[in-house]
């Protein structure tokens, strides 16, 4: 597994971005829904999960991800966008 505090004090991160960090790393164990409410406590988290999920929806990518896949991004891109007001 990927350990951010060490990867941030290799590459001498801010705190600020080493908290962003943590927040983005998505635990399988963490429901996927418990995970996007993580994230909207840190709009910087917000901003990069809102261009992921749009990226992951990008008509190169969507014929790749199932219905449920898709409906579960669209679901979460709502709630980030109201949170950063987009």
């Amino acid at each position: 597994p990927i350990d951010v505090d060490d990867i941030a004090e290799r590459l001498g991160l801010p705190d600020e971005l080493t908290e962003t960090l943590r927040i983005l790393k998505h635990s399988k164990e963490e429901p996927y829904k418990d995970y996007i409410a993580c994230i909207l406590s840190n709009k910087r988290a917000v901003r990069v999960k809102i261009a992921d999920i749009k990226d992951n929806l990008s008509p190169l990518r969507a014929s790749s991800i199932t219905p449920d896949l898709k409906k579960r991004y669209k679901t979460a891109l709502v709630r980030l966008r109201k949170a950063v007001k987009l």
